[in-house]
C-alpha cells in the first residue's frame, strides 16, 4: 500500500503541475485541502461498520474487506499530499514573483506545515489512545476543514497571466488531430530561392 500511495502522489503532483496553468491554482489546491477531511470521514464510516460487525458477531475478528478499505484510504491522503506539496510551491512563486523573497516564503510555509503536522500527530495519537480512533479522526477531520474553508473564502486566484496556457491548451490531445504526429515537420526548402548570407558586424 505504501508503494502504491507513493505512486498516487507522483501522479497527482504531475497532474497539478500540468493542469494548474490551465484550470488555475485555487481549484486544484482545494481538491488537496478537502482530501484530508474526506479521508477522515471515510475512516469514521468504515470504523463504525467494523465495530458494528464485531458487536453483531460477538467477537473481535476483523473483516478482511474492511481492513483493506481502511488501508486503501491512504491513497486519498497520498493524492492530497501530492497536490498540496506541488501547488503551494506554485502559489508561493506567484505571490513572491519579482520580489526576491521566494526562499523566505517557502521557509515560512514549510516551518508552519511541520509545526502543524507535529501538533496534529500528537493530538491525534493521544486521542486515539484515550478515547478511540473514531473520536480522533472526527476531531482531525473537523480541524482540517478550517484551512480548507479559509482557502476557499479568503484566498484569491494567484495564477499570473503570463503562466496561462492560452493557445497551448491543445498540447495534450492535439496529436490526435495531427494524425499521431509526434515530431515537428521538417521545414520546406525552395531550391530556386537564393541562399541568404549573414555577416557579423
Amino acid at each position: 500500500v505504501i508503494f502504491i500511495a507513493q505512486g498516487f502522489m507522483v501522479i497527482s503532483s504531475k497532474f497539478t503541475g500540468d493542469y494548474s496553468p490551465l484550470w488555475g491554482r485555487k481549484p486544484i489546491a482545494l481538491i488537496g485541502f478537502f482530501s484530508l477531511p474526506l479521508r477522515c470521514f471515510v475512516l469514521i464510516i468504515l470504523l463504525w461498520l467494523e465495530e458494528g460487525l464485531q458487536s453483531s458477531q460477538g467477537n473481535n475478528t476483523s473483516n478482511p474487506l474492511l481492513k483493506g478499505l481502511i488501508l486503501s484510504t491512504q491513497l486519498i491522503d497520498a493524492m492530497g499530499m501530492g497536490i498540496v506539496d506541488t501547488v503551494y510551491i506554485l502559489v508561493a512563486s506567484d505571490i513572491s514573483a519579482q520580489s526576491g523573497r521566494f526562499s523566505l516564503l517557502i521557509g515560512i510555509t514549510s516551518a508552519a506545515g511541520c509545526l502543524g503536522g507535529t501538533i496534529s500527530s500528537y493530538i491525534g495519537q493521544s486521542m486515539a489512545h484515550d478515547v478511540g480512533f473514531i473520536s480522533a479522526f472526527g476531531l482531525i477531520g473537523i480541524v482540517s476543514l478550517v484551512p480548507a474553508f479559509l482557502y476557499l473564502t479568503c484566498m484569491p486566484e494567484t495564477l499570473p497571466d503570463y503562466a496561462k496556457y492560452g493557445a497551448k491548451k491543445g498540447r495534450y490531445f492535439g496529436w490526435l488531430k495531427r494524425g499521431h504526429q509526434t515530431t515537428p515537420p521538417e521545414p520546406k526548402i525552395n531550391p530556386d530561392e537564393p541562399a541568404r548570407s549573414f555577416e557579423l558586424v
